[in-house]
């Protein structure tokens, strides 16, 4: 057996993020106060998850969906997630928003909040094994 750490120290800050023009863009990781510590990257890193720790105050900018949808799954805190309208919408620990290929998004948190975040390729509706109860 082999023991792998995705903690805070293992990660990396959240530094750029990319537009939906496709700028890339500068952030302070003082001010986003976000940590990525990957966990799986597939070939070609069409498919990957990496644990994402944001910090009491932090935020991961406005950005679209690129390349292929995003699963957004909280496990630990509480914080909030928008979408196209740019509307809040709080989420705790065991909640997972979902953006559809080019959505734009962002997060953010008051407190603190852990997040698995999922990116892949097949063809998969979390539907199929999460109760949704928000459309």
């Amino acid at each position: 057996m082999r023991i792998f750490s995705f903690e805070t120290t293992s990660g990396r800050p959240l530094t750029s993020w990319t537009d939906e023009k496709g700028v890339k863009h500068r952030v302070d990781p003082k001010t986003s106060k976000v940590v990525i510590s990957p966990v799986f990257w597939s070939e070609g890193g069409r498919s990957r998850f990496a644990c994402f720790h944001i910090g009491p105050g932090g935020f991961v900018p406005r950005h679209p969906a690129a390349g292929e949808p995003q699963l957004f799954a909280v496990v630990e805190g509480t914080g909030w997630v928008s979408g196209d309208d740019d509307k809040r919408v709080p989420i705790k620990a065991g909640q997972a928003a979902l953006w559809e290929l080019g959505e734009m998004h962002e997060s953010g948190t008051d407190s603190g909040m852990t997040a698995i975040v999922v990116h892949w390729t097949a063809d998969y509706d979390p539907a199929k094994l999460m109760r949704e109860i928000r459309s």
